[in-house]
């Protein structure tokens, strides 16, 4: 599979060809289900077990040919390997603005990860879905 569906950091593409030395081929705007938490400074997609009509993460659909060969480029990063890790990295359905609906990699947050769990809170609720990276000072 060569799609993601990043919300967060990872839709920088200076840091992807910085960070990773990849570009993606194709990025679109696009949507899942799910709740998003800004913690501390990342975002954090959560799925709920009864998700809302209004539980919607906005970001984008990226197609990364390295994605075939090398699915966990983004794991280390994103501190898969850990014995509780923050995230987990699933398959989902993704729908693109235009209705289309593609399977994507995506980083979902692990609520058995204590800062995880403690940071999933209403206070922290992004409501509309869309994270805006903190500007650096």
């Amino acid at each position: 599979m060569d799609k993601v569906f990043v919300y967060g950091s990872l839709m920088n593409i200076s840091f992807l060809d910085l960070c990773f030395s990849v570009m993606p081929k194709k990025t679109e705007d696009a949507a899942i289900q799910g709740m998003l938490f800004d913690i501390d400074t990342f975002p954090v997609l959560i799925e709920p077990e009864n998700p809302g009509k209004d539980d919607i993460v906005h970001g984008l659909l990226m197609t990364l040919p390295e994605l075939i060969d090398k699915p966990d480029i983004f794991d280390s990063y994103m501190d898969i390997n850990k014995k509780t890790p923050p995230f987990t990295r699933e398959v989902r359905t993704v729908t693109r603005n235009d209705g289309r609906r593609f399977k994507a990699w995506i980083f979902v947050g692990n609520p058995k990860h204590a800062s995880i769990r403690k940071g999933i809170s209403e206070e922290n609720r992004v409501t509309d879905g869309v994270w805006i990276e903190p500007v650096s000072e």
